[in-house]
Formats: C-alpha cells, sequence, structure tokens
C-alpha cells in the first residue's frame, strides 16, 4: 500500500512539475455570486481556454409591481427562479466577452385586483358593488440569452474579480390567466379580453433586459 501512495504521490508531482506556473499557482475554475435584474444568485465556471469559459448561474428575485388595466389598479407580486447555462467567448483574450446561453426560466407572478363600480373588464362595466379578480402569470420555461460584458476572473493577476454584464433574455410573450373571486357575475369571455390586455400592457416580459455586477473568485 505505501508503494501505491509513493507511486501517486511521484504521479502528482511529475504532473505539476510540467504544467506551467500560472496553472500551478491559479486553477481553472471559479465560484460567486450576482446581482441583477434576475435577482440574486450563485454562479461557477470553468476556464476551458483563454478565449473560452463555460458557466452556470442561479437567479432568485421576489418583488411587486403594480399596473392600470383600463381603470383597474392590479397588484402583481412576481417571482423569479432561474438557472441558466451559458459559453463566453473572449475574442482578445482578456475580460471583455460574448455570452450565448440558455436558462430554464419559472418567473411567475399572481394577480390580485378590485374593480370599483364604473371599472371595465373586458367589455363590461362594472355595476352592483366591485368585482374581485384573481390571475396568474407565466412565460416560456426555456429562454434563450445572448449578451457581452467584462469578467476578468481568468485573466487578471488577482485571485479576485468582478464582473459586468448586460444583455437581452427571451421569455416569450407573457401569458395571463384570469378568474372572478367576488362581485356580481362578469361573462367569462369578458374576463379572457381583460386577460389577453393585461399581457399586451407586459409586453416588455418577452425580451427582459438582463444586466448584472458580480463577484468571483478563481481557485
Amino acid at each position: 500500500m505505501f508503494r501505491s501512495f509513493a507511486l501517486v504521490g511521484l504521479c502528482a508531482a511529475l504532473m505539476t512539475g510540467s504544467l506551467p506556473a500560472s496553472a500551478q499557482g491559479r486553477g481553472d475554475w471559479s465560484v460567486g455570486a450576482n446581482i441583477g435584474t434576475l435577482g440574486f444568485g450563485p454562479e461557477i465556471a470553468y476556464s476551458v481556454s483563454p478565449s473560452l469559459t463555460l458557466r452556470g448561474a442561479g437567479n432568485f428575485l421576489e418583488y411587486d409591481y403594480d399596473t392600470n388595466v383600463d381603470g383597474i389598479d392590479y397588484d402583481l407580486n412576481l417571482d423569479f427562479v432561474s438557472a441558466g447555462a451559458f459559453v463566453d467567448l473572449h475574442p482578445m483574450r482578456n475580460g471583455f466577452h460574448f455570452s450565448l446561453g440558455a436558462l430554464y426560466n419559472d418567473n411567475t407572478a399572481g394577480l390580485l385586483a378590485t374593480a370599483q363600480n364604473g371599472s371595465v373588464i373586458g367589455g363590461t362595466t362594472v355595476v352592483g358593488g366591485p368585482v374581485g379578480l384573481r390571475g396568474d402569470l407565466s412565460v416560456d420555461e426555456f429562454a434563450p440569452y445572448l449578451g457581452l460584458g467584462w469578467d476578468s476572473t481568468f485573466t487578471s493577476r488577482s485571485n479576485w474579480s468582478f464582473t459586468l454584464r448586460a444583455g437581452v433574455l427571451y421569455q416569450g410573450q407573457p401569458e395571463v390567466t384570469l378568474v372572478q373571486t367576488a362581485g356580481p357575475p362578469v361573462p367569462l369571455i369578458d374576463l379572457e379580453a381583460e386577460a389577453n390586455q393585461i399581457e399586451d400592457d407586459l409586453t416588455f416580459l418577452e425580451l427582459y433586459p438582463v444586466v448584472s455586477i458580480g463577484l468571483n473568485y478563481r481557485f
């Protein structure tokens, strides 16, 4: 057994001695954290070569967003959860890079509203009391990403580095379902028309701008 350990140690020493000095002192992996328009989350990356990096990241975000449709105030609770894989291309072998990737997208939202007398739901004017509404919003689960940025994790002399990225995430047209929870009955066709109007007001989610900053540690 001692001979086996000695042989393994000798092989490791020979392999280490054959590596460039930069590779001996600093590894090809990094871990970090990002914060941006998709939320906050961890990141891990592997440097394949000076011009190619593979990266994985997760994001989590929850916040409220208010919008008005036909005089009805909607309260949206946005719950963003996503995990992505990316290929970073460094054409000049420095921090500047282009990113191609895709995310598993579990970005959803819940909607709550109360339509007062005189408000219009679809084509129906509310009379006889307020109408309670509840709904859900969803986007495509698979979302491609295209972007660029600066990441000197594998090109700087320090093991610590900051990152800055900007790009676009294609989530598809938001889909909204809407149901009535209280008040005088509203025809289903008008609830569907109202849901379509909300979708039109949220088209900015289709091409979602992604901007983030982060801190990485190389090992």
